[in-house]
């Protein structure tokens, strides 16, 4: 990830990096999940397996930003 450029002062240790990373991520990889659904005959099965990734990565983002909030120390009040 690189420095996002709208003169927002904002680098790649903010919360803001973990979701263009998840969005890079799904955005490299998705063509393999739509080979996948491709092979597969029946539409109810192509559509759990495109519903169920986009599960596995809102919950990979969501474990990103908590690991991010416990290494940087931060605290809910």
């Amino acid at each position: 990830l690189e420095p996002k450029k709208d003169c927002s002062d904002k680098d790649e240790g903010e919360i803001t990096g973990g979701k263009r990373l998840i969005r890079k991520l799904y955005e490299k990889f998705h063509h393999l999940i739509r080979r996948l659904a491709k092979r597969l005959t029946n539409p109810k099965l192509k559509r759990y397996l495109i519903l169920k990734t986009k599960t596995i990565i809102k919950s990979f983002k969501s474990l990103l930003i908590k690991f991010l909030l416990n290494m940087s120390g931060y605290q809910k009040r």
